[in-house]
Order: structure tokens, then C-alpha cells, then sequence
């Protein structure tokens, strides 16, 4: 076995690299840094929809009605819960809420 082949055969130490209460960043991740760029993005997305989002919803339907379509059909809920009633049932309901 060469010089190298025993070093990359040797064992890495697995786990924390750090003992307890030793951390390479003491001070932590300043709160909110993680959610910043999607908040910036959903600001920035929701500015530009104020502006503009009207007139690209009739673009859309106008030259790729399929798309508007697909579009239309990934907002609605997957489930959808229907409630039949007969007329009787429709017309005490009424009744009662009255």
C-alpha cells in the first residue's frame, strides 16, 4: 500500500465537528436571514403583480388560453367537498335560518 492510498483509506471522525458549547459562529444566524430572499422575492412578485398582473392575466388568456387554463386549474383546491340537498331540505334550511 503507497503513502496515499493510506491516507485516503483513513477514517474521518463522523459527528459534530465541534465539542459542546464551542461553535464556529457563537453569535448563530441572525434571526430572519433565512426567510429573507423569499420575502424579498414575494415583495418584488407582488409589486410587479399590482402593476402589471391584470394585463398579464388577459395576455395569457388571450394567446395561450391552454396555459391560462392550466394556470386557472393549479389555483383550485384539490379536494372539493359537494353537498346535495333536496328542494325540501333546501327550503326548511331557509326556514330555519330566518
Amino acid at each position: 500500500m503507497t503513502e496515499r492510498d493510506a491516507n485516503t483509506t483513513a477514517k474521518k471522525p463522523r459527528g459534530k465537528p465541534f465539542q459542546p458549547g464551542n461553535n464556529a459562529n457563537p453569535a448563530g444566524r441572525p434571526k430572519g436571514s433565512k426567510n429573507k430572499l423569499a420575502e424579498d422575492f414575494l415583495r418584488a412578485l407582488s409589486e410587479d403583480f399590482e402593476a402589471h398582473g391584470i394585463e398579464a392575466i388577459r395576455k395569457a388568456r388571450e394567446e395561450r388560453p391552454a396555459q391560462y387554463v392550466q394556470i386557472v386549474a393549479s389555483l383550485m383546491p384539490k379536494d372539493v367537498q359537494v353537498v346535495t340537498k333536496t328542494h325540501e331540505e333546501w327550503l326548511a334550511e331557509l326556514a330555519n335560518d330566518g
